[in-house]
């Protein structure tokens, strides 16, 4: 029987994301909150009137508004609604997001920088990487781009100025809490400077990832003449055909997961759903064997 992942109560985990927004700007920040349909019928995101350019107080003062569009829609639309946040578009912006990731990538590309991850279904998140400076829209688009580039994600959501989900609330279409996962607030940033000098990338990048940046780059401490570093030579991807470069994938994503002592229950959890999805196990028993197996593995590995 698999042990669901414990979350701390919806409102917990807004208020510790609201506090982790406004602890990690580079001024007092101005917020745009988004209400949106998840089929996309009328829009995908409604920018009202009062919803723009709202700082922490005037956030709280309407989530009940937003407790409301989420259980059963608003005046223009009549059933739940997704709820979105993100920096003012008039503001510099503190913060790069990527979509559409797995637990294992957002902490890998993390690293000990200062991060914030939401899972915004089973199996997918948002991750948050405070930046060593303000930034306009236009560089945290190529930020983003190039990140995306390299580490995947839904290339739809770097436009620079695009929303993320806001803990607490549901996802209206997969039905289901979004919850807040961790945050970190460390003396290390992404560096943007580092991000921005691979921008002439992006245009010699194949859809399928056949360029790709190195790993470590970006990765910035707040003082960016101390860990720059020149970049290393970009590389084809490649990957094995019967798994074996997923495999380990996963035996890393489980080896990272005890290193940081996170709720082993929902990393099995996490797994055992990717192993479904990849189709390396039919069945849920199985996938949760063999995700209980690797984590298993990892653990020796560890003590070793």
């Amino acid at each position: 029987m698999t042990t669901k992942p414990h979350f701390r109560k919806p409102d917990q985990q807004r208020t510790e994301m609201l506090e982790w927004l406004v602890a990690t700007a580079h001024s007092q920040p101005q917020f745009d909150l988004g209400i949106g349909d998840a089929y996309k019928v009328s829009g995908s995101y409604f920018r009202r009137d009062g919803l723009r350019g709202l700082s922490h107080d005037e956030v709280n003062h309407r989530i009940g508004f937003l407790k409301a569009a989420n259980a059963v829609g608003n005046d223009a639309v009549r059933r739940p609604l997704n709820v979105y946040i993100c920096s003012s578009t008039s503001e510099p912006q503190s913060w790069l997001m990527l979509d559409d990731l797995t637990l294992g990538d957002c902490i890998s590309i993390a690293g000990d920088r200062t991060h914030m991850i939401v899972q915004t279904s089973p199996g997918r998140h948002h991750l948050w990487l405070a930046t060593n400076r303000p930034v306009t829209i236009e560089e945290r688009k190529i930020c983003q781009q190039v990140m995306q580039s390299r580490f995947g994600g839904d290339a739809a959501s770097t436009s620079g100025d695009h929303f993320g989900r806001l803990a607490g609330f549901k996802n209206v279409k997969r039905n289901c809490w979004v919850n807040l996962i961790e945050t970190k607030i460390v003396d290390r940033r992404a560096d943007i400077e580092k991000l921005l000098s691979h921008q002439e990338v992006l245009g010699s990048l194949s859809p399928q990832g056949g360029v790709v940046l190195p790993k470590s780059f970006g990765v910035g401490h707040t003082s960016v003449t101390e860990y720059s570093s020149p970049a290393r030579t970009f590389i084809p991807t490649t990957s094995s055909s019967d798994g074996r470069d997923e495999s380990s994938a996963e035996f890393a994503f489980a080896c990272v997961y005890l290193h940081k002592n996170l709720n082993i229950e929902e990393g099995i959890h996490l797994l055992a759903q990717r192993a479904i999805d990849r189709k390396k196990r039919s069945t849920w028993r199985g996938a949760e064997a063999y995700a209980r197996k690797t984590f298993s593995a990892a653990e020796i590995r560890l003590k070793r």
